[in-house]
């Protein structure tokens, strides 16, 4: 059973040392790739001129949801899409995290030091973050 357990909690350890390892700079790839996404998502469904009230008629869901689909569909679409897609801007990340971790964490940083600086808090954390060392 106790096996059973290390191998389950395996990922989440590499998980975590992912997030101490690359610190900011995973944050900001992961975010920036999720809106660049969203963004290319929805330009596509607009350029298309997709009509999403159309598709949620021919799945028979209700008059809410094709009320809903016929007022905000291309933007709900894209967000799930976004959301489908959220798996594999996993790998995309963790491919990219290394090479943009050096440049963008003592810019986050700084910005901590500075925003710390300017609302006059004295403590510890002052001194900015610490980071795992970059791979």
């Amino acid at each position: 059973m106790r096996a059973v357990l290390r191998k389950v909690k395996a990922p989440f350890v590499y998980l975590r040392s992912i997030g101490a390892r690359y610190g900011a700079a995973w944050l900001v790839t992961s975010q920036f790739f999720s809106w660049l996404h969203f963004f290319m998502i929805y330009a596509y469904l607009l350029l298309t001129d997709t009509d999403v009230g159309a598709l949620v008629r021919s799945w028979d869901m209700g008059e809410t949801v094709i009320t809903i689909a016929d007022n905000g569909g291309r933007f709900a679409l894209a967000l799930v899409l976004n959301k489908m897609l959220s798996p594999l801007r996993f790998f995309l990340n963790l491919a990219v995290a290394p090479i943009v971790a050096p440049w963008v964490n003592p810019k986050v940083d700084a910005c901590v030091k500075w925003f710390k600086r300017k609302s006059g808090d004295k403590s510890s954390a002052a001194s900015g973050l610490t980071y795992a060392k970059s791979v």
